[in-house]
């Protein structure tokens, strides 16, 4: 509900710090997709391995598929199930969205 304050007598948590693309280092392309493309990554502070989908706002936005792209978040980050990749952050700059996906 717009406007409307939530009180709580709990002390705010601390804000995370957004990752952004210079938080990982691309060891090579995965695949290539109507939206964008998916990478290999490597998050530089824990060494880990992940999938980085980047998704072109433009094209999304030329199709009119936002919603879908807010969609495919949402299922990603809540889905459990072996055969479905897990989302474990999200970013975009002024360019793309980027899911960063177990691998």
């Amino acid at each position: 509900m717009e406007g409307d304050k939530v009180s709580s007598s709990e002390p705010s948590p601390a804000k995370k710090k957004s990752l952004t693309t210079e938080d990982f280092t691309i060891k090579h392309r995965l695949g290539k997709g109507a939206y964008g493309d998916v990478f290999l990554v490597v998050k530089n502070s824990d060494r880990k391995l992940y999938a980085l989908k980047q998704i072109h706002k433009r094209k999304l936005e030329r199709e009119q598929k936002e919603y879908q792209a807010m969609v495919e978040k949402e299922l990603l980050s809540y889905m459990k199930h072996p055969g479905i990749v897990k989302l474990r952050y999200s970013f975009q700059d002024k360019q793309s969205l980027y899911f960063v996906l177990e691998y």
